[in-house]
């Protein structure tokens, strides 16, 4: 977080990444991480900023050997200043659920009955937010969140 225009615009983040993985730029300015066989297995999301009025702020990641470097235009941002880089690793799928998929679900009573994950998607449909789902390779949910803003949630 950025709390005023005094703040740092990028940091750096040193990657510690398994051996023979490789990091390959996408075109929405993410990366996947790619193992020796060519297959994902992690990725980092394309960068995100909003600031206090939840505007969209440019932010965009260099990559200088192992050095990830997220750089967010502040140029008249108003203060806070969010920018939350993603980082997955390993095996999983996500599902993400729109504010409007949300409220369908919760309109169709589409939900499980009793379920601390019904009682996401109800407390998110009512509150105005996103939901993404964490399965793991076998298909069992690992865990789950809600979020009002990110770089997935519109």
């Amino acid at each position: 977080m950025l709390r005023n225009s005094s703040a740092r615009t990028s940091q750096k983040y040193n990657l510690s990444l398994p051996a023979g993985v490789q990091l390959t730029a996408l075109p929405d300015g993410g990366y996947v991480m790619l193992d020796a066989a060519g297959q994902s297995v992690g990725r980092i999301d394309s960068p995100w900023a909003k600031d206090a009025t939840s505007k969209d702020l440019s932010t965009r990641y260099t990559l200088a050997g192992n050095v990830l470097t997220p750089t967010t235009n502040t140029t008249g941002a108003t203060f806070p200043v969010v920018a939350d880089p993603k980082v997955s690793l390993g095996l999983r799928v996500y599902v993400r659920y729109s504010r409007a998929e949300v409220k369908a679900f919760k309109a169709r009573n589409a939900l499980i009955a009793g379920s601390s994950l019904t009682g996401t998607f109800k407390d998110a449909a009512n509150r105005d937010r996103c939901v993404e789902l964490k399965f793991n390779y076998q298909g069992i949910v690992m865990e789950w969140t809600s979020r009002a803003r990110g770089s997935w949630c519109a």
